[in-house]
């Protein structure tokens, strides 16, 4: 004698499990860590999608860093490395464009949690940063929704 029901099964969405993400022109990514560190006073990052681009850019991967002159929590602006500050963003796109933020292409990064004990931070960032390789001043990608939770360095 079996069991049967009529009633479906719930259905959930699954939450990103990745630790970085965010959006990028329109394209949703979900970023695996490859590394965290607080050194010298700057927090830093570094994340890469785990897809790699199909066709011919073969093998390019989709590529975020955020570096922050902080060991605290709040809101800071990403611009670019000036006079012994860091508060910059660097983005490489799957076709192999590199884009930073520079003192006109900024966003906006929030630490809500900078752990330093435990060495764990979480927080918020968007920015808009200009295309730099292969074409200087190129166009611009723009970054939002961006997340990371529980970064361990």
């Amino acid at each position: 004698m079996g069991l049967n029901s009529c009633e479906q099964e719930p259905t959930t969405t699954p939450t990103p499990t990745e630790p970085v993400n965010a959006t990028v022109s329109g394209v949703t990514y979900n970023y695996n860590l490859k590394w965290a560190k607080d050194s010298g006073g700057i927090f830093s990052f570094f994340a890469m999608d785990s897809i790699p681009t199909q066709g011919s850019n073969t093998g390019y991967y989709e590529e975020i860093s955020i570096s922050l002159k902080t060991n605290k929590t709040g809101t800071f602006t990403l611009s670019n490395v000036n006079y012994g500050d860091v508060f910059s963003a660097y983005l490489l796109s799957k076709t192999y464009f590199a884009y930073y933020t520079d003192s006109v292409h900024t966003g906006l990064v929030t630490l809500t949690t900078f752990d330093t004990v435990n060495h764990v931070a979480s927080g918020t960032f968007n920015f808009v940063a200009q295309e730099q390789s292969p074409t200087k001043n190129g166009g611009d990608a723009t970054v939002t929704n961006g997340s990371f939770t529980s970064l361990k360095w």
